[in-house]
């Protein structure tokens, strides 16, 4: 999405922050949402398996301590349940 973006607007440098929910908007004219949190890891399983079969484009970012580059955003290409 952030090369997306770049390449809209003209480059990198012109990138000054913003939300994926605002990212998505831009690109690909939809409107989005912002969830913040969920009470276990579970139901954030079933809302994105639910809104990925649906043909939603989600996209995560990252929280100190996850295990995953802070501040970062990820795009979602997929969503399984792996046991």
């Amino acid at each position: 999405m952030e090369k997306a973006a770049a390449k809209l607007y003209g480059s990198y440098g012109a990138l000054n922050g913003g939300s994926s929910v605002e990212a998505i908007h831009t690109l690909t004219g939809c409107g989005g949402e912002h969830v913040k949190s969920f009470k276990s890891a579970d139901d954030f399983f079933k809302f994105a398996q639910s809104a990925f079969n649906k043909g939603h484009v989600l996209s995560v970012s990252s929280m100190r301590g996850s295990g995953m580059v802070t501040n970062h955003l990820y795009s979602v290409l997929d969503v399984k349940h792996i046991a």
